[in-house]
């Protein structure tokens, strides 16, 4: 999967958060950051244990000029990093569906 390094004030912040919920606002994170991709104008050719990906990159990166959707394999994304303010700006969008009341019955 992806490596990931939870501190407790995440913990903390979605100890209310069901599993769908938990699902929602991962999903809600990765989609935020392929819409992401998908305004990037640029990409960089990178090699990494032997396989060639692209990788996002600013304009005045040598780069190549392209969209997301000119790169015909989507394994060939190096995949995207996961930072922990993405998931901060998620969880003020993405609120629990139960509250303690529900968890007690």
């Amino acid at each position: 999967m992806f490596p990931l390094n939870l501190n407790w004030e995440l913990v903390e912040r979605t100890d209310d958060y069901s599993g769908s919920d938990l699902a929602a606002l991962i999903q809600d994170i990765f989609y935020k950051r392929i819409r992401k991709c998908e305004s990037v104008t640029h990409f960089m050719r990178v090699n990494k244990d032997g396989k060639e990906y692209y990788v996002p990159c600013s304009p005045s990166s040598p780069s190549l000029q392209m969209k997301m959707h000119d790169i015909s394999n989507f394994e060939m994304f190096l995949p995207i990093d996961i930072y922990y303010k993405d998931y901060i700006l998620s969880l003020k969008k993405d609120k629990a569906s139960v509250n303690e009341k529900d968890l007690e019955k």
